[in-house]
């Protein structure tokens, strides 16, 4: 990041290239918990994208994090405010197991290099809700 700050809820900072936010989450089956989707709150300038990626076991049942699966999807049709994104997980096609452990965004693009981007709030939601924001 060329900068970054955290106040209260919020992370603010400016991406550079190769830059990415890592979320890890103690492994849990999509299915048996009934977590369905992942929700955040970001700032980011108007028509900038991002993309998202899940991490899930390789096998299934198997957390031990040591080989895993990446599915990505992009995510974008930011307005310059304040959104909330909610991803389900049915929309990272390709995810080769139930088992998620991991959460990555990167790949910031933007016209606007010097604008402060925030994020928040990131939650674990139960249930497929519909796509928000992206």
């Amino acid at each position: 990041m060329k900068s970054i700050s955290a106040a209260k809820h919020t992370i603010s900072f400016t991406p550079q290239e190769s830059s990415y936010f890592y979320e890890a989450v103690p492994c849990f089956s999509r299915k048996t918990i009934g977590y369905g989707a992942i929700a955040f709150v970001i700032k980011a300038p108007q028509d900038a994208s991002i993309t998202l990626e899940m991490q899930t076991a390789q096998q299934e049942h198997d957390c031990s994090g040591e080989t895993y699966s990446s599915t990505w999807r992009y995510v974008a049709n930011f307005t310059g405010q304040v959104q909330r994104v909610i991803a389900p997980f049915s929309s990272f096609v390709g995810a080769k197991a139930e088992d998620i452990f991991a959460f990555n965004w990167a790949t910031w693009q933007t016209q606007d290099t010097g604008f402060v981007w925030e994020m928040g709030d990131i939650e674990l939601i139960c249930g497929e809700e519909d796509e928000a924001g992206v």
